[in-house]
């Protein structure tokens, strides 16, 4: 069902922008603020603590905190919103996903009732990817400690960007493994991600966190050609993407290399 990539896209971008909004939540002051009166002046006040531990202090000269706790109640309605659409989203995807198990399972039983319930579960949903996903192959064994991101699936990765890619292909089901050993020659080298398309042919997928760093930048370079020792080209078969100047990652473009070039 072509509907559900967006969906589930959609979903990650929520995520992505509920991170956001938590990072600067946590640079607001704690606590909230109320307008009332004080012997018929009005006031304001910001409330922080609970019970007992309540604490009133007025604000109402000092526009610059009233700013910042109206900005802290924006941005706490705004992760209530978002959490309300991931729950909508995710019960759609849960009711589309269905819809579609359904659909294909009674077209297999309509079509090729002779074959047993295992037999139609079989080729209704093939399993075989995972064999190669999961089978034994070289990994990257350096500093295991940087893989501090942890996927959906429980894969530990050593960036951000590196999840939010891995989470893509997931939402595509694309098989992949992470950091596969390549030699070229008496060098090592390893691929962030090894995927293996419907059709079976395997693409690499390098993404360049630290661009600003001359040495990283050269070092890419020179694995770009240990990469094409071994059969892999960008104009083929080895997909580059690339970090901003910022640090960011843009999604849109992870999203056009899957479906231009992993998708058939």
């Amino acid at each position: 069902m072509l509907i559900l990539p967006q969906i589930k896209q959609i979903l990650t971008e929520i995520d992505q922008k509920t991170e956001t909004v938590r990072n600067e939540l946590g640079l607001c002051p704690d606590g909230y603020m109320i307008r009332t009166r004080d012997h018929g002046r009005p006031i304001i006040l910001h409330v922080t603590g609970r019970g007992k531990e309540r604490i009133r202090k007025s604000i109402t000269g000092d526009r610059e905190t009233q700013v910042k706790l109206a900005r802290r109640s924006v941005l706490e309605n705004e992760l209530r919103s978002l959490g309300s659409q991931r729950s909508i989203l995710e019960q759609t995807i849960t009711n589309l996903e269905q819809i579609e198990e359904t659909d294909r399972k009674r077209f297999a039983i309509e079509s090729f009732g002779w074959l047993s319930n295992a037999e139609i579960d079989a080729c209704c949903f093939p399993k075989s990817s995972d064999t190669w996903e999961l089978g034994p192959y070289e990994k990257l064994n350096y500093r295991p400690e940087e893989l501090r991101h942890i996927t959906s699936r429980g894969l530990r990765v050593r960036s951000k960007s590196e999840l939010l890619i891995a989470e893509a292909l997931y939402r595509y089901d694309l098989p992949f493994r992470y950091e596969q050993v390549y030699r070229a020659g008496s060098v090592s080298i390893s691929a962030d991600l090894t995927i293996r398309r419907a059709d079976g042919k395997v693409f690499i997928w390098e993404h360049e966190g630290l661009i600003n760093k001359r040495v990283y930048v050269e070092w890419q370079r020179k694995k770009a050609e240990l990469y094409a020792s071994v059969g892999f080209y960008p104009w083929d078969n080895l997909i580059v993407t690339y970090d901003t100047g910022d640090g960011n990652i843009d999604l849109r473009i992870v999203e056009s290399e899957i479906r231009n070039k992993l998708m058939i």
